[in-house]
């Protein structure tokens, strides 16, 4: 009886972690995917806040311009750390990372080779630049995509190791109660004689 209690004990425990683990794979899979769809939303904020300074020559566009490519590098890096784990990610990331320095080095280049009466000619030769956004913004398309699937799969999970818990609980009370029936009718019978 004792032995059956523990492994009784023991099933609850381990379903507990389970259910931990796969919370904290969900988790991590959100923070996966908010970072990767920042990266867009820095690589747009980068790009206008460079045409902006080029228009009008504002310095507040400049700075704009070099924090979004800060930011850019800090999330890269950070969504490299979150995805080690996981091979075609970092594949990914590193293919968006050279793309990146591409990107970044296409827009330092036009804008060292700005002059004033020639915004409207460099704002014309915006094509490979666009390129360089565009392949940023379908790598990282690619990874929202596998991190969605992961995310789906990993809440399949968690649903499955709930259910599984709560049965084994289930099935703990059930077992638990007919232990302690049969138990009690062992002492009554004990008593009776």
């Amino acid at each position: 009886m004792l032995a059956c209690s523990g492994l009784l004990i023991f099933a609850l425990l381990e379903g507990d972690h389970d259910i931990e683990e796969s919370d904290q794979w969900v988790s991590h899979t959100h923070e996966v995917i908010i970072e990767a769809e920042q990266l867009t939303t820095f690589i747009e904020s980068m790009l206008a806040a460079q045409r902006g300074y080029l228009i009008t020559g504002d310095q507040i566009f400049l700075q704009e311009y070099k924090d979004n490519k800060k930011s850019i590098s800090k999330n890269i890096d950070h969504i490299l750390y979150l995805t080690r784990d996981n091979e075609s990610q970092t594949v990914r990331l590193n293919e968006i990372k050279n793309f990146f320095e591409d990107f970044a080095a296409k827009l330092e280049e036009r804008a060292q080779s700005i002059d004033p009466t020639t915004v409207q000619q460099a704002l014309e030769d915006v094509e490979d630049i666009n390129d360089l956004r565009n392949n940023i913004i379908r790598i990282n398309g690619d990874i929202l995509a596998e991190e969605y699937e992961l995310l789906k799969l990993r809440v399949m999970a968690l649903e499955q190791n709930r259910r599984t818990y709560q049965s084994q609980l289930l099935v703990g009370i059930v077992f638990g109660a007919v232990l302690l029936l049969l138990f009690n009718g062992f002492l009554f019978r004990a008593q009776s004689k």
